[in-house]
């Protein structure tokens, strides 16, 4: 099954959780992190070409636990050139804040 396959379960899944369920929550981003952690090529490959801006903004929830597991700057840089692609999006989630947040989690 292709990461946008699995992505695409796992945020149907997250959509319907509710926000004060924070064991379920947890539950799902750890299962979101472990499958874009797998493949750092293959997630950025994903994330470059694949992405939408539907997805990003619950991709961001766990940009913080994807450096941390992966290391990734390169991860990091993919995440900025896929806010320039979804203005809007980032501009209503604040996601470079995010992005910024994320930074802080790689081990230099």
């Amino acid at each position: 099954m292709s990461i946008q396959d699995e992505l695409q379960i796992i945020l149907q899944k997250r959509s319907g959780i509710d926000s004060e369920d924070s064991y379920s929550l947890t539950n799902c981003w750890k299962e979101e992190t472990e499958l874009l952690a797998k493949d750092i090529s293959a997630t950025i490959d994903f994330l470059d070409h694949e992405c939408t801006g539907d997805q990003f903004p619950w991709i961001s929830e766990i940009f913080d636990d994807l450096v941390e597991k992966t290391q990734s700057k390169a991860l990091i840089d993919c995440f900025y050139r896929n806010a320039k692609r979804f203005p809007k999006e980032t501009a209503e989630y604040h996601l470079l804040a995010a992005i910024k947040s994320s930074e802080d989690f790689l081990l230099e």
